[in-house]
């Protein structure tokens, strides 16, 4: 609501814009995370180690969030699915749509385009 109030944004950009800054919170979310939450402290002292930028009742109820069995659920889920991952991603930020268009390729073509290295070497053992 506060983005609506602060800019104007035309309907064809719009949804854009709004996906780019979900993906800004999610990964700023993951990296307050990873520096300042630790999951075997008490409620407390993750409280107390609250990011500077971050006012007090968002960083309470971060720690809250992260703590929830909601977020730990989904946690351990990922966790999970990326243990069963058997080759790794290999395009970067840039979608196979974006990598494909203008080249023609075929599917196999395109394997072999985005899982071997510059040297011509496969990416990893899976991809070989």
């Amino acid at each position: 609501m506060i983005l609506k109030e602060k800019f104007i944004l035309s309907e064809i950009n719009k949804e854009h814009v709004m996906d780019m800054l979900r993906d800004r919170y999610r990964q700023r979310k993951y990296k307050m995370k990873a520096k300042y939450y630790n999951p075997e402290a008490t409620y407390q002292q993750n409280i107390r180690n609250k990011p500077p930028s971050v006012p007090e009742d968002q960083w309470k109820w971060l720690v809250e969030y992260f703590g929830s069995e909601v977020f730990q659920g989904m946690s351990s889920r990922n966790k999970k699915n990326r243990s069963l991952q058997t080759m790794a991603h290999t395009t970067g930020s840039k979608s196979y749509e974006r990598l494909r268009k203008g080249k023609g390729l075929f599917n196999k073509d395109f394997f072999e385009l985005t899982h071997r290295k510059k040297n011509g070497d496969w990416v990893d053992t899976s991809s070989r």
